[in-house]
C-alpha cells in the first residue's frame, strides 16, 4: 500500500489485493512491477492454480473447484469403530467414483496402509485433516470419552471457523448423549439416516449440476447405495479380522467337524432310548435348520460376510450340501450326507453311526 499527502490530506492507494479459496490463488489487483504470479510459479505454484481476475480471467464457482481436485473426507473414530469406518469409506469412494478427475479420497486411520511404516502417524493425521474438505464423525460409546477423537474434532472445528466451506458431519450412535459443540450441528443416525449423509455430502460437494440434478453417472451409483440394504449399524468388530481366508476356512473346518460329531453323538443317544424324534426337535447345523448367514458370522465372532462367502464351500468337504430350494443371497440349510465304502455320496440322510 502506498501512502501520500496531497493538500493537507493522506491519499492511499492499494498495489496487491490477493484472495485465497481452497487451492486457488486469486489476484485482484496487481500495479507492482514485479507482477506475483511470477513469483509465486517460480515458488511452485501451478499456473492453472492462479486466477488473474484483474485481467479478465474467470473465477471458477466453488463447485469447480471442488470438481477440479480430488475431494478428502476424514473419517474420525474410535479404533473399536474400524469396522463401520471402513464400510463408510468403501460406500462413499464407490458411491462417489465418477471419472479421474471426481475421484474422492476417504482417510481412515485405521485402514491398511492409511498411514505408512516409519511415517510419523501424528504429522500424517494433521496432514490429512489440513487437507480434508469434510470431517465425518462416528460418535459411539467407544469414541465419546477418546481423546484423539476430539483433537480431530477440534482441530477441524477452528478450520471451519476460519471458512465454512469446510463441513463436519456427526454420526451418532442411537441414543447416545450428544456432547458440546457437537450437540449445535445437525447429526444423522449411524445405520438408519447413512443414505442423508450421502444425499448432503453429493450436495456440498458441488456434484449437482445446475438444476439441482445429481451428475451423472453418480446417480446410478446413488441408486446402488440406496437398495445395497447394508446397514451399517449391523457390523461389528471380529477378533479375527486380521486372518486371512485360508485361516478363517480352518476355524470354519473345526467348527463344522465339530457340530457334526455333536449332532450323529446326539442321534446315536436318542436311538439307544428309543426317541429318535428328541434330536430333529433341536437346531443343529446339519438338519436342515435354517443358516442366516449374518446371524452365523455373529455367533462365531467371524468379520461380516465370511459366511457368505466361504461356508458353502467348507460344508461340501464336510459332506454338508444345501437342501433343494434352500440356498439363498442371505440363507440356506445344510443337509449332511453319509458316503458309501467305495466314497460316494448316498442322498440318504445320516444314520445314528458316528461318522468320525
Amino acid at each position: 500500500m502506498d501512502v501520500a499527502q496531497a493538500k493537507g490530506k493522506h491519499i492511499s492507494g492499494v498495489n496487491l489485493v490477493v484472495r485465497i479459496v481452497a487451492d486457488k490463488v486469486i489476484v485482484e489487483c496487481d500495479q507492482n512491477d514485479k507482477v506475483i504470479v511470477d513469483a509465486l510459479v517460480q515458488a511452485g505454484k501451478k499456473r492453472e492454480d492462479i486466477i488473474l481476475a484483474y485481467a479478465g480471467e474467470d473465477e471458477p464457482k466453488v463447485a469447480d473447484w471442488l470438481m477440479s481436485k480430488k475431494p478428502v473426507f476424514f473419517i474420525s473414530h474410535a479404533s473399536e469403530d474400524k469396522a463401520q469406518a471402513q464400510i463408510y469409506k468403501n460406500i462413499l469412494e464407490e458411491g462417489f467414483k465418477k471419472d479421474l478427475n471426481t475421484a474422492i479420497e476417504v482417510f481412515v486411520s485405521t485402514a491398511p496402509s492409511a498411514i505408512r511404516i516409519g511415517r510419523e502417524w501424528f504429522d500424517t493425521v494433521v496432514t490429512k485433516l489440513d487437507k480434508s474438505d469434510a470431517l465425518i464423525v462416528l460418535v459411539t460409546p467407544n469414541s465419546i470419552d477418546r481423546p484423539w477423537v476430539w483433537f480431530e474434532v477440534g482441530y477441524f472445528w477452528k478450520k471451519r471457523r476460519d471458512n465454512k466451506k469446510f463441513r463436519i458431519y456427526p454420526m451418532y450412535q442411537k441414543g447416545i448423549q450428544i456432547p458440546s459443540p457437537l450437540n449445535t450441528l445437525q447429526g444423522k443416525i449411524i445405520g438408519e439416516e447413512d443414505q442423508e449423509l450421502f444425499g448432503q455430502l453429493i450436495d456440498d460437494m458441488g456434484f449437482v449440476d445446475e438444476d439441482g440434478n445429481i451428475r451423472e453417472p453418480l446417480e446410478a451409483k446413488v441408486v446402488e447405495i440406496n437398495n445395497s440394504g447394508e446397514k451399517i449399524e449391523e457390523i461389528y468388530e471380529s477378533p479375527y479380522s486380521h486372518y486371512s481366508e485360508a485361516e478363517l476356512t480352518e476355524l470354519l473346518d473345526d467348527y463344522l467337524h465339530s457340530c457334526i460329531r455333536d449332532y450323529q453323538m446326539a442321534i446315536f443317544q436318542a436311538n439307544e432310548i428309543g426317541e429318535p424324534w428328541l434330536v430333529e426337535e433341536r437346531n443343529y447345523v446339519c438338519n436342515g435348520s435354517l443358516i442366516d448367514y449374518k446371524s452365523f458370522d455373529k455367533q462365531l465372532n467371524l468379520p461380516t460376510g465370511t459366511a457368505q462367502k466361504l461356508l458353502k464351500t467348507v460344508a461340501a468337504k464336510n459332506n454338508l450340501f444345501p437342501e433343494p430350494n434352500s440356498d439363498h443371497a442371505n440363507t440356506i440349510r445344510l443337509h449332511l450326507v453319509e458316503k458309501s465304502e467305495n466314497n460316494q455320496l448316498n442322498e440318504n440322510s445320516v444314520s445314528g453311526d458316528i461318522l468320525f
